[in-house]
């Protein structure tokens, strides 16, 4: 499976690229915000999308609705990562219907599984 992720941290980014690819076996591609992101999509579109929620240019939320526009993006998985702990800013990332939410920080080993889990389980309605 091929998977994007974007954040703005340089360290997360590569924890969760290495846990992804050595771990989960898939092909990873990184970006350092949500316009890079939503850019390297539309571009070639991978199979799934982890998005940081907060980034400078573009957060997880804007990206994730501009994926939404695109007909060659729109039905791809997106998966939140996020140290938020704040009720308002997880009830707006839960508002825009993301695959899922996986809190930072994660557990590199766990990640690969969590993904999948929450690929695996039907949308909520």
């Amino acid at each position: 499976m091929k998977v994007l992720i974007a954040d703005d941290d340089p360290a997360m980014l590569k924890i969760a690229a290495l846990s992804l690819s050595k771990k989960g076996g898939h092909k990873v591609v990184c970006a350092a915000d949500g316009a890079q992101a939503v850019a390297l999509a539309e571009a070639d579109p991978p199979d799934l999308i982890l998005l940081d929620g907060m980034m400078p240019v573009l957060d997880g939320p804007g990206a994730l609705l501009k994926l939404r526009k695109n007909d060659r993006t729109k039905g791809i998985p997106v998966i939140f990562l996020s140290a938020a702990t704040d009720p308002e800013t997880l009830k707006l990332y839960r508002s825009l219907r993301p695959a899922g939410i996986i809190a930072k920080p994660f557990s590199p080993l766990a990640l690969p599984d969590l993904v999948l889990k929450i690929l695996s389980e039907p949308p909520a309605s």
